[in-house]
Order: structure tokens, then sequence, then C-alpha cells
């Protein structure tokens, strides 16, 4: 059954049979939308609680000696580790299967430049190359396609949490909200809507919720896309997370700098987990700019660097090998509209990182332009 990482379509099939042959598997999933959306599909797919035992992550890519042990537990219960829309290193994938002594299944859909090795682990992302087309914006449909099972809004979803206003001229998602029976542009806030409920456990760093949610919504009697539009703690969250966003975001124009022609910088911190947000939100306002943000989230710790842009000459995500030669956890997607890097630090780090990133892009425009 298990081989070499696959990363075609001949994984499909595998997994799927994998999948169906365990009676129990414990599931890693990313803390954003795509992933928490990644996992409500897969407990809905199974269709028990018990059958699923959660472990995303506490909003870090670093494996901690803590949360090594309770996966090593949760694996002595279940017959696989199931690992979805995080973008591990390959030898940290290596490590899991080697301490947890499982069957390790990757589903994935961002760009990668260093794939596991062991034969104990079956890798499948058909955006490993590259996806310049965006035809695996999420990591949801690319568990569509393998469960061939799927709730449409979900999956519409869960693009709309990698791409933003962006999904509405991605193929794939217009395909799923016709099958729907919505139109793609017109009905698209619904779907922003349930996102942003969605995203708010993460940037509030509801971490409980993030572990929790998936279950209710994926069992519950609710269809699934209404339960997410009425929860009531999502509600509570979304109010809170869009008023400091607000705020962060006239912060950043007030400070935005500009290192290079063509670049926007700013460093910030705030009490929720906003980086990737205003990446996003700022990249969007200055289209024919590389935005950069450092930001720091007080609620949780935790400190990120981001470089996001629209423009299609520069391929951010070259510069994943630099950022982790330099000892960085880093990531990225490289889309026609979902162009972006991103590097995990500390605190006390961060500017350092910041001003590493900065140097990063104005060397790469450089290089283009020579």
């Amino acid at each position: 059954m298990f081989g070499e990482p696959i990363v075609d379509g001949n994984a499909r099939g595998i997994i799927k049979r994998a999948l169906d042959s365990y009676n129990r598997i414990t599931l890693v999933y990313h803390w954003d939308a795509d992933g928490m959306l990644s996992a409500i599909s897969l407990v809905a797919y199974y269709g028990s609680a018990d059958r699923v035992i959660l472990e995303p992550p506490r909003f870090t890519y670093r494996i901690d000696k803590d949360y090594l042990e309770r996966l090593k537990e949760s694996s002595r219960r279940s017959d696989a580790l199931i690992i979805v829309d995080i973008d591990y290193p390959g030898d940290t994938i290596d490590m899991l299967a080697e301490k947890l002594g499982k069957h390790v299944i990757v589903i994935d859909h961002h760009a990668k430049y260093d794939l596991p090795k062991r034969e104990d682990i079956t890798y499948y992302n058909p955006a490993a190359k590259g996806d310049p087309q965006g035809m695996y914006p999420s990591a949801t449909h690319v568990l569509a396609e393998i469960l061939e099972a799927y709730h449409p809004l979900l999956v519409a979803a869960s693009i709309v949490g990698d791409l933003g206003p962006q999904a509405k001229s991605n193929k794939v998602y217009q395909n799923y909200m016709v099958e729907a029976g919505l139109d793609p542009v017109r009905d698209y806030w619904l779907i922003e809507e349930a996102v942003r409920l969605l995203s708010s456990l993460e940037i509030m760093g509801n971490y409980d919720g993030i572990r929790w949610i998936p279950k209710v919504i994926g069992i519950g009697d609710m269809d699934p896309f209404k339960a997410i539009l009425n929860d009531a703690l999502l509600a509570t969250l979304r109010v809170q997370a869009d008023a400091e966003l607000e705020e962060l975001l006239k912060n950043a124009e007030r400070n935005m700098e500009e290192p290079a022609r063509g670049v926007k910088a700013v460093l910030l911190e705030g009490e929720g987990r906003h980086a990737s947000q205003l990446a996003r939100r700022l990249a969007a306002k200055y289209k024919d700019h590389i935005v950069i943000v450092g930001y720091k989230a007080n609620s949780t710790g935790e400190a990120r660097v981001y470089a996001r842009t629209y423009r299609t000459d520069v391929v951010l995500a070259s510069l994943i090998p630099k950022l982790k030669a330099r000892g960085y956890l880093a990531g990225g997607k490289t889309q026609r509209k979902n162009n972006v890097v991103a590097l995990e630090t500390t605190p006390e780090k961060l500017e350092d990182a910041y001003n590493f990133m900065v140097n990063q892009i104005i060397e790469l425009i450089k290089n283009m332009n020579k």
C-alpha cells in the first residue's frame, strides 16, 4: 500500500482505500479555515466523532516535546497519522513517522521543496511543484478529490479562506458554487461570511475551539455550512477580530515604509493573530507592490513575517530555501492570485527576521531586473 512519497494522481486511490480501512485516525490539520474545513470533511466522511482524534498544532510549525508526546498518545489509540494542509518540512514528516511508528499520509497543496523520504509515508500534493493555474487552491479541495464525497459549500469556503476575493475568478471555486446552486460572484458574501466566522478562532487564538469545532460541525444534526453560520462562539469572536483588524490596518497605513521601489513594509503587534490577514488586505490595496508585514500576536506570543503580492512577475515562494537555510520555518504558495511566502520566528528575533525578509525581497527584485 505504501512506498515512496507520491505526488501525482496515483495516490488518490491508495489514500482512499487506506482511509476506508482504518478504524480510527489521528488527524493533524492546519489551524486556519482551510485546515478546519478539511477536518470537518474527514469527520463527516467517517460519520463518527470516535473515529477521528483531532490534534492540530498550537499555532506553530515547530514540533515541541509536549506536542510530540500528545501525538504519541493519540497514535497508540489510532491506526495512522493523517496530516492535512500543513507545510511541514520533509525531515519533520520523516521524524513523525519514525517516532510514532505509524503509517503517515500527507495531503497538501503548498509548493514543496523538500519531500519526505521514508517508505511508510504516502505524500500526496498535486501542487508540490507549483500551481500557476490555481487548480489546487485548497487542501479541502484536494481531500474532496480523494474522498469523492464532499459538501460543495465547505470546499468553496476553503478556497475563499486561502484566496480571499480572488476566489471569484478561480475555476475550481466557480465549479463548486455552481454545483451548490449558487452564483460564484453574487453569492460570494455568504461564503466569505462562513470563512470569517471560522477564521475568528485562529485570529483570536482560541485553540480549544479549533480542536472541537470540527467535530461539532462535522457530526451535528444541522447542515455543516449552516452550522458554521449559526454558531454563537464564532459570531462573538468574529466581532472582536474584525474590530482589532481595522485598527491595525489604520496603524499600518500610518507606519508603512517603502524600503525599495515596489516594496511596502511595516512592523506591527496586536492581541490577535492578524499577520496573514494584514498582509492579504494590504496586498489587495497595493496591487503593484510586494507587501511585507512583520507581526507579533500578544495573545499567543507568536511572531511571523509575511510577504504577499498580486504581481505575477515574481515568485515569492522561491525564497523558501533561503529562509530555511537561515534557520526559519518557512512556507508559501505561488499561484496566479495567491503569491505569498511566510516565516515563523520568536518575538525577540522578529525585527531581525523582518529585516532579513525585506533584504531578500529587495535582492529578488534586483536579480529580476538584471
